[in-house]
């Protein structure tokens, strides 16, 4: 959620947050905290990207999930 009254803020962090998404960046970052298990007990989430965020992800918009 962002403030209406900062087009600029909004801009930039659509700027930065879309090129992650069209780099695989942010699918790696997904990756990496939501598929290997967690110490100390090994709990695996196995919780793998669902098809409406995969292709968010490749297709950026302000539209939301």
């Amino acid at each position: 959620m962002l403030c209406k009254f900062a087009p600029e803020f909004k801009a930039r962090v659509d700027r930065v947050v879309g090129g992650m998404m069209k780099s695989g960046e942010m699918e790696r970052r997904y990756n990496r905290w939501f598929m290997p298990p967690i110490p100390p007990k090994n709990i695996h989430i196995d919780y793998p990207l669902n098809a409406e965020t995969r292709d968010a992800f490749a297709n950026p918009s302000s539209k939301g999930i």
